[in-house]
């Protein structure tokens, strides 16, 4: 398919210009005003907005891909990279392998994936530089236990950040102290403390902020560059501030939900307030304040979604009995992109500066750029229509998501995507999706093409 958009007003990370673009065969292949194309398809851009589709580095769809994905696409993002995890005892490209089939057919929408260490064995750690050949530049690695994620202690973290650096990837960190969760957690459960509330409390700003002034000393010992996921709180802010300051590789992201929401929520009865569980919780106004001037000042590189496709019904419900029964995680795929640019053309960022945070700068991390994250011949044709007049109610469906609830019903929107391009198609249009299920590629990327 051809494509051309005429009279836009294109935005980059860098600059904001007037000009039609060429879209052929998948990739960008003119901008300039008064362009020639004989193109099947025209879009008049008149007083829109275009920028680069979004990149979205930090989402589990699970065995949810078609959907969450056609969201993602709806919402103005095009290209996801998830973390696939390593099972104990089996290997990291089995991880690899058995992620890419739950996407094989399904993905609306380009992918990729990161692998997340479980058990550093040295037969898994040997494979690292076979992944990174691969195009799987990213290892993640939890300093908390879940589900199925149990925390790395310091010395197999160590282990990890040397490999990965060697074999030039990054290192990616989920940053709680799980030994303090645990404590308090067991603590609170013991005094019959059960609540939604509660489970909040389990998750200090201390935890977070220690984990991530740990991770980073543990990195220095090994010049491994690292990028810690959902950053919520001042105290951990200033840690990574401070690294950077100093020249360390250290990148941050936040997700919409701390800039959005606040522990605020944890006060309304518990199946409500479970709604918004996540690691970590939400924290306050004054956090949230610090995380909006990072974003501005460069502070934190990247906004991500940490979208988890969970609903009250079935999952969060046990609410009413204890909070260790709460599956934590917000969705959020479809929304991350539309609640940004709505807050851009508020005034709380720059368009420019937008359009890093959620397609050019986790597109240079991550070994994407300038396939993905940016407007210029020959990049991929992914492009965002954004039309600056819309308004719109949030509801639980906005974007095509399909979840039982949304954490942002009844938030105005003012602007939101109009088209969607994906590699040169057609994938979302007035809020609906168009496109073909199945129709999403895998990226390899390359340790070449990253900032890091």
């Amino acid at each position: 398919m051809s494509i051309l958009i005429r009279n836009a007003t294109v935005v980059t990370a860098q600059t904001t210009y007037f000009s039609d673009i060429g879209v052929s065969e998948g990739k960008i292949s003119g901008i300039g005003v008064g362009l020639k194309l004989d193109a099947e398809t025209e879009i008049d851009a008149s007083g829109m907005y275009v920028c680069p589709g979004g990149v979205d580095p930090h989402c589990h769809l699970g065995d949810d891909f078609e959907n969450a994905s056609k969201a993602a696409a709806c919402g103005g993002t095009t290209c996801v990279i998830e973390p696939s995890v390593q099972e104990p005892g089996k290997s990291l490209t089995q991880a690899l392998e058995s992620w890419q089939e739950k996407a094989r057919n399904r993905a609306a929408i380009d992918f990729g994936f990161h692998v997340t260490i479980v058990d550093p064995n040295s037969r898994a750690l040997d494979e690292i530089p076979r992944l990174v050949d691969l195009g799987v530049l990213s290892f993640k690695i939890f300093m908390a236990s879940f589900p199925g994620t149990p925390m790395l202690d310091d010395g197999s973290m160590l282990e990890v950040f040397s490999r990965v650096r060697r074999a030039g990837g990054i290192v990616i960190l989920h940053a709680e102290n799980g030994h303090i969760i645990d404590f308090l957690t067991k603590k609170s459960l013991s005094a019959g403390r059960r609540s939604t509330k509660d489970c909040a409390a389990c998750h200090p700003r201390s935890a977070e902020s220690e984990a991530v002034s740990r991770a980073i000393l543990l990195a220095s010992l090994t010049s491994a560059p690292v990028f810690f996921y959902h950053i919520s709180c001042m105290s951990a802010l200033d840690v990574i501030r401070k690294a950077r300051s100093s020249g360390s590789m250290v990148y941050a992201e936040t997700c919409p939900h701390y800039l959005f929401l606040t522990e605020q929520v944890y006060e309304q009865g518990n199946i409500e307030g479970a709604k918004y569980l996540c690691a970590p919780p939400l924290r306050d106004n004054s956090d949230q304040k610090e995380l909006w001037k990072a974003l501005v000042e460069g502070g934190i590189q990247v906004v991500s979604s940490d979208h988890v496709g969970l609903n009250i019904r079935s999952q969060k419900e046990l609410a009413d009995i204890d909070f260790t029964k709460i599956p934590l995680g917000i969705p959020g795929i479809g929304t991350r992109v539309p609640l940004m640019f709505s807050a851009a053309l508020a005034g709380r960022v720059s368009l420019s500066r937008f359009v890093d945070l959620v397609s050019t700068a986790p597109a240079k991390l991550f070994g994407l750029y300038p396939r993905k994250g940016e407007i210029q011949v020959g990049s991929d044709g992914d492009l965002v229509v954004f039309d600056p007049t819309i308004e719109e109610v949030m509801g639980k469906s906005s974007f095509c998501q399909t979840y039982d609830y949304s954490p942002y019903e009844g938030f105005r929107l003012k602007g939101a995507p109009r088209f969607v391009i994906a590699r040169g198609e057609v994938v979302a249009a007035n809020g609906a999706y168009v496109g073909r299920p199945g129709a999403g590629q895998y990226l390899v990327r390359s340790a070449a093409s990253t900032a890091v």
